[in-house]
């Protein structure tokens, strides 16, 4: 409803984050012994397009004010021994057809450029920067039927367009590389996410991507192939024995009420049914074996080959069978374990005569599946990023276990504020409401999830050599 300039958006943009992530959040991420994050940003954070998007510019010549956000993650984790994965999340013209987007047309030449631009200015910046791992490209990319009719012909596109920014991150002169930085591709995700009734178990995704020592791409200098994995977010089927059934409603209106985001009950039943399990039981997660299937189907085993037909298609590509063929690492940047809501009481009463660490080690949790799956990367010698740390209170992240830290957005409660109005809704709150929220975010502080902290630890002390 509000048409905030582009200056306005920024502002707001520099007020979350400023204040969205903190030094005790790094500090957080050291004392569970990470090593590694991935940093979204959006390229709205780097450039300003008022009223026209063929004129973009930088938001300032000068690098520190640019990346002044990004240099204080990298400078922070670079203290503790903590690598940074930047990630270009969102682009402009949209980088797949998720949530509230119709178009995914990030491909079309002016948006094209504008990503390009951004990562020539990002690597020239960071090159030297030790503290930086490296580059995800792209967040989820998803080639659409514009741009090819054939999924082979989807993946030279989306390849061609990986090939671009290569070059300009290498630098021009083939014996002297600019920036040798990781370089993360990620796979089509027509073929890897919800628009493919494969779902995120699909074989075939990664494969769609070329060979990197095919002389037609030369992508031999630190290059990974990057997945992301969702196994557990399909319903159960109506013969599996339940404890009880999930009633969706009821959990919708129990979340808006208590966490606020979107009042719509309808969109939040839908979201529910569509992607949460029907069935909860107590004890285990109902569905272990379906999870454990569809990651050994994706993962694959350590004798795997990417399957070609007679034409030199692409039938099947495990991730075992990329790392084979190609002789390329594979990265896991975004999984989740657990699209699953437990039920904590009768984890905490279990545990009451023990420490809650030694206690969730005894026990059957649904929390089991994060280190199945971590133990499986492990064990393949996968890297992997789980999305995520801190997550928004919004309706749909409360019904799973999608961060460390939950934070609180809610406009200042007073003795005539109705719990209604708490509410932040973007986009019918006036423009000096959702600053004054963006910047108490650190100040409010965040609801800590015991349990899902409790899990990284413990595998993270108990993996480390």
């Amino acid at each position: 409803k509000n048409n905030f300039t582009g200056s306005q958006i920024h502002s707001l943009s520099e007020a979350l984050y400023d204040n969205f992530i903190s030094e005790d959040d790094i500090n957080t991420l050291e004392s569970l012994g990470v090593n590694a994050v991935r940093v979204p940003f959006e390229w709205s954070h780097l450039m300003l397009c008022e009223q026209d998007k063929q004129n973009c510019i930088f938001l300032s010549e000068d690098d520190s004010v640019l990346f002044k956000h990004m240099d204080w993650i990298v400078n922070e984790c670079g203290k503790r021994g903590i690598y940074v994965i930047f990630d270009l999340h969102v682009a402009q013209g949209n980088l797949n057809t998720g949530g509230h987007r119709d178009k995914a047309e990030f491909l079309d030449e002016v948006y094209k450029n504008n990503i390009i631009r951004i990562w020539k200015r990002v690597s020239n910046h960071y090159k030297n920067n030790t503290a930086v791992a490296g580059y995800d490209l792209v967040n989820e990319p998803e080639i659409s039927d514009k741009y090819g009719s054939s999924p082979a012909e989807k993946a030279q596109k989306l390849a061609a367009f990986y090939n671009e920014i290569y070059k300009e991150i290498r630098g021009k002169d083939k014996d002297k590389y600019n920036d040798e930085h990781i370089i993360f591709m990620e796979e089509d995700c027509v073929f890897c996410g919800a628009s493919n009734s494969n779902g995120y178990g699909s074989r075939k995704a990664i494969g769609l991507l070329p060979d990197p020592n095919d002389k037609k791409w030369n992508w031999t200098k630190n290059v990974a192939y990057s997945v992301h994995n969702y196994f557990t977010s399909n319903k159960l089927k109506a013969d599996t024995p339940c404890d009880q059934k999930l009633d969706c409603s009821a959990v919708c209106k129990t979340s808006i009420a208590k966490n606020g985001g979107d009042d719509n009950l309808k969109n939040c039943v839908d979201l529910c049914e569509d992607n949460y399990y029907e069935c909860v039981t107590h004890d285990f997660f109902p569905q272990m074996n379906v999870f454990q299937n569809r990651l050994k189907l994706k993962l694959g085993t350590e004798s795997d080959i990417v399957e070609l037909d007679a034409s030199n298609k692409v039938v099947s590509a495990s991730m075992w069978g990329v790392m084979n063929s190609y002789n390329i690492p594979v990265y896991v940047g975004e999984f989740n374990s657990l699209f699953y809501i437990p039920d904590i009481k009768k984890v905490k009463e279990k545990c009451k005569d023990k420490s809650l660490p030694a206690c969730l080690k005894e026990i059957d949790t649904p929390l089991k599946t994060w280190e199945y799956e971590m133990d499986a990367y492990d064990k393949a010698g996968v890297s992997y990023t789980a999305w995520t740390y801190k997550a928004a209170g919004r309706y749909w992240q409360s019904l799973i276990y999608y961060g460390i830290k939950k934070d609180k957005y809610g406009k200042p409660v007073t003795n005539s504020t109705k719990i209604e109005d708490q509410k932040l809704v973007l986009k019918e709150d006036e423009y000096t409401i959702i600053e004054d929220v963006f910047s108490r975010t650190s100040k409010d502080g965040s609801n800590e999830n015991t349990l899902y902290k409790t899990m990284f630890e413990n595998y993270f002390k108990a993996s480390k050599p």
